[in-house]
């Protein structure tokens, strides 16, 4: 069996080649963006202004490569041993995918991976053009404390997310409600803080003085 290694590396790119592979028209990327959950420095997946969506994966190897976003996209392979896919227009919203490299479900190396659909995934985030109120802004922040605890119902040790606002360690005479949030189905306890963005959430409302509207 030939080593997965090759299949998965992936070279960051800065521009966008001027060829069509699928003999597809060539996208417009002007006022396109790299995704929000893609690594630090890579350009793939890159955003477009309408919601489309370009995967660029190198697995010159390969025989088949497929991106699963709830929907499978056949990727095509250029002669560089590069292969590429735009999506339809994707929903505003945090969605998991996986890469499918001959069969063969894995992360993509471009992406922060993510708990969710009961494994470690990548997940690529398209923007909600009113999400003003979860952007990451200058304001005081609060924290998101991780705190273990034992379950007299599962008899094991577990843990849990908790935000606590700006000034609750020198608050110590006030006194603050409580919300209590289920992760979905096939995620963790990590998923409102991580994928939920939650602090940023209850930072902003705090800052508007508007901490009520969470609990609506």
């Amino acid at each position: 069996m030939k080593s997965l290694i090759p299949l998965l590396s992936l070279l960051l790119l800065f521009g966008f080649e001027a060829k069509s592979q699928d003999n597809k028209a060539i996208p417009d990327t002007m006022g396109s963006l790299p995704a929000v959950t893609n690594v630090r420095g890579a350009r793939y997946p890159l955003i477009l202004p309408n919601h489309h969506v370009i995967f660029r994966i190198k697995a010159p190897d390969a025989q088949k490569v497929q991106i699963d976003l709830g929907k499978k996209y056949d990727l095509i392979k250029g002669d560089d041993g590069f292969w590429k896919i735009t999506t339809d227009s994707v929903s505003e919203e945090f969605h998991y995918y996986t890469l499918l490299l001959d069969g063969f479900a894995t992360a993509d190396p471009a992406s922060e991976s993510f708990y969710g659909m009961g494994r470690m995934a990548s997940g690529i985030e398209i923007p909600f053009a009113a999400g003003d109120y979860y952007a990451e802004k200058d304001v005081p922040h609060g924290d998101i404390r991780i705190k273990k605890y034992y379950s007299t119902v599962t008899k094991s040790w577990r843990q849990v997310y908790i935000y606590t606002p700006p000034g609750y360690d020198t608050n110590i005479s006030e006194k603050y409600p409580v919300l209590y949030i289920l992760h979905g189905g096939g995620e963790d306890e990590r998923g409102w803080a991580t994928q939920g963005k939650t602090a940023m959430i209850m930072d902003n409302l705090i800052a508007k003085k508007r901490p009520g509207q969470c609990w609506s």
